[in-house]
Formats: C-alpha cells, structure tokens, sequence
C-alpha cells in the first residue's frame, strides 16, 4: 500500500470558494445590507400578510437544510462524479497495471488520474481483485467515497474508491452556498471550522449560542473516506425579528436571494465572476434552489438570462414590469419579487410564489 500525499490538485466545483478579497468583502456588505432593506419592503405592495412570526426559523432552517443535503448528495452522485467514473473505468493504463498485479505501474496511472487538470478526483484507492491495496492516493481528509469496478476483458480484475470532495471543500462551499457557519467531527474531533472558536466537541442540543448569536443547529453524517462517519453541523441562524413579522413567503424569499447574492459574488471554474456567464448563473442558482422560485438578469428592461431560457423550463418570459422590490403577476400566479445589483448595469431578479 503506497501513502496518501498531503493532497491531489483539489477540486474547483461550480460556485467554489475561491474569491478575489477584497471584491468580495465590499460585495457581501454591500448584498448584505441590500438584503436586508429589500426583504423589509418586499410585501410592500402585498395586502396585510400574515406574519410568519414563530414559524420563521423553521422556514429559514428547512431552506438551508435542503441545500446543504443537496450540496453532499451532488458528492455522491452529480454530474462531476459521473464524469470521474468514466475517467477511471476507461483508464487503460490502470485496467492494465491492475490486470497485471503491477503495483508501481497502478500508482503511477492511480497519480496520473489524481492530478489531470480539470478533473475532480482529490483522492483514489485502487485494489486488486482480493481487496489488496495496489495504490492510495490523494487527500488526507476526504468525504463521499464512491466504488466502482475496473473490467479487462469482461472480468473483474480489480475495484476502487474514489471521492471528489474533501472535508474543506464542502465546508466552503456551504459556508459560500448559504451564507452559514459548519462544523466537521470526527470521532467528536473537529476536522474543519468555518468560524472561530467553534465548540470542541459535537453540540449535544438543538440551539448553540456562539458570542451573542443563537443558532440552531442542523447536524447531519457524512461518509468519510475510505470509511467511518464525519458529524457536519451546520449552525443557521433564525430570520431577524423584522422579517419574522413578514410572511413565510418573504422569509423564503430573502433565503433564495442570499443564495443568488453568494452565487453572483463568487468565482465560475474560468476565474471570473459568476455573472460574468448570465445563464450560467441562472442555471447555478436554480441548481440549488428547493422552491419553484424564478431568477432574471436584466439590464434595463431588456432580459439578459432568466429562468425561462433553461433546458426543461415552463416559465415564460419575465414580466413586462418587473419591480426592484414588492409583488407582481407572472406565469398566472402571484410572486414577491426582490433584487440586487452587485454588477452593474446587470440587476439580478428572485421571484419567490407569494
């Protein structure tokens, strides 16, 4: 068995959380703070909706729990996944090194695999047809592994294990996807923070108080690699009093956009920032999304990519008047509606159902 090295080439997945600094610290105050205004004024047209009062931080948890369970089965089993099977199963220099009991020639296809530019894999354990260890490369600290076979001649002659994603990675990108601290254990040992000082151990409640901040905490498995458990804990904050006394709806609403927000400020896999691609941006968004909501980029009156442009659609085009914030008709139904503008002359529009 050959050691992991400290690391493969690391993985850049779509909205990875890898930002130019400074942009970004001036971008999240000013989305935030955009936000928080529009949310207060996003039923302004809407007539005396019921306050979501208790039901908030229920609505708000519900929202960011859905993502992040998202986010780890996307490790499992997303489209990248399924590209990097097919990368290792169609390697003939492995199958072959495998075939042959070759460790030295399975290490070094196992490295080559691990670190091609553009692939996703951070670590591969490859074993021959006995469960022997051939070669084991990657990252130290990884989650999601996935099996597979390798085939010569329609016999098995080998299978390995493989994961996209490291415990960092999928913290960052929770942490950029929802705007929310996590936590990964292991055996009640932290692995990987997105705060500072976080518990030392596993909270054993359902709300944990950090400084001056109460959070309620959302924890959940993960699979670590090549096996055992990972305990993530994600720590959501409950809405401000302020949107509390708005109506669920807008509760979603201000969670679907500071996802957008968090999308827009980020990086795609070229460097540039997300809205750089409009309907790349678009189709991330609604990647993540657990409601049916809508998103435009618009510049002026003019649509520069929408919901109604992606593959399996049935919205129509965005409303003809389209307001910044407040309520609107669209698609014969009744939506809030809420925006930002982190890139001008670009304005990013969520419309949540009402």
């Amino acid at each position: 068995m050959s050691a992991a090295p400290a690391g493969g080439h690391g993985r850049r997945g779509r909205c990875a959380a890898a930002h130019r600094p400074g942009l970004r610290a001036w971008l999240l105050a000013a989305v935030a703070l955009a936000l928080v205004a529009l949310a207060v004024r996003a039923e302004a047209s809407s007539a005396s909706p019921t306050a979501c009062g208790s039901a908030s931080a229920g609505v708000h948890f519900r929202f960011d729990n859905s993502i992040v369970r998202a986010i780890y089965a996307r490790e499992l089993n997303g489209p990248e996944v399924t590209a990097d099977l097919a990368h290792v199963t169609g390697a003939s220099d492995l199958v072959s090194a495998v075939a042959n009991d070759d460790a030295a020639a399975t290490l070094t296809a196992v490295t080559r695999i691990v670190y091609t530019p553009g692939w996703h894999i951070v670590r591969l354990r490859v074993l021959d047809s006995s469960g022997r260890v051939l070669a084991d490369v990657g990252g130290p600290t990884v989650l999601a592994p996935v099996s597979g076979k390798l085939v010569s001649g329609g016999t098995v002659v080998g299978s390995f294990l493989m994961s996209v994603q490291d415990d960092r990675g999928y913290g960052k990108l929770v942490s950029h996807l929802v705007g929310t601290p996590i936590v990964i254990y292991r055996d009640d040992t932290r692995v990987y923070t997105s705060i500072t000082n976080p518990p030392s151990s596993l909270p054993g409640g359902p709300t944990l108080t950090i400084g001056t901040t109460s959070y309620d905490v959302d924890a959940f498995n993960l699979e670590a690699f090549p096996s055992g458990t990972l305990r993530a804990v994600v720590l959501i904050a409950p809405p401000s009093p302020t949107l509390a006394a708005k109506s669920c709806a807008a509760v979603r609403l201000q969670s679907a956009a500071t996802v957008a927000a968090n999308i827009a400020i980020g990086v795609d896999v070229s460097g540039s920032p997300f809205l750089t691609h409009p309907s790349a941006f678009v189709g991330a968004v609604l990647e993540w999304l657990p409601s049916p909501t809508a998103v435009f980029v618009m510049r002026g009156r003019t649509e520069v990519a929408g919901s109604n442009e992606q593959i399996g659609s049935t919205y129509p085009r965005p409303p003809k008047t389209l307001p910044r914030s407040g309520s609107v008709s669209y698609d014969s139904a009744h939506w809030l509606v809420t925006s930002l503008e982190p890139f001008r002359p670009d304005r990013i529009y969520v419309l949540e159902p009402a």
